[in-house]
């Protein structure tokens, strides 16, 4: 059996410990699920379900994004920048889609903040001035 050295107390109530994630307004597991919702479905908006459906609607700019990407890598890093571009060309016409429906979540998510603290502000004056 193991030897624990006694708990040493300061004077402070044994409590838990403040969590902030409950007071303040952070980012969490479930925004990102809504961002990541709000983004399939707009992607099932533009009828791509499937990843074949995205490599067949988007063939053309497909190509255009993994040669660009492929040439911009080799020539900085050679041939392992050359796959590693190609491999993100793949995935570059969808990247703006899902970073524009990320930074609209995330400006909401700030609005419907800021609106909070402005109407508990007003509230908190008009009890003080009344």
């Amino acid at each position: 059996m193991a030897y624990r050295s006694p708990r040493k107390t300061s004077g402070k109530s044994s409590g838990r410990k403040f969590q902030f994630s409950k007071v303040l307004p952070i980012w969490g597991v479930s925004h990102t699920n809504v961002v990541n919702m709000a983004f399939a479905t707009l992607m099932h908006k533009l009828d791509i379900g499937t990843m074949q459906d995205y490599f067949r609607k988007l063939r053309i700019l497909l190509a255009i994004s993994v040669l660009v990407c492929a040439l911009i890598g080799a020539s900085g890093f050679g041939l392992k920048g050359f796959c590693i571009g190609g491999l993100l060309g793949l995935f570059a016409p969808v990247a703006p889609i899902w970073l524009g429906v990320l930074l609209i979540g995330i400006a909401l998510y700030l609005v419907v903040c800021c609106l909070a603290w402005v109407a508990i502000w007003f509230i908190a004056m008009w009890l003080l001035h009344s």
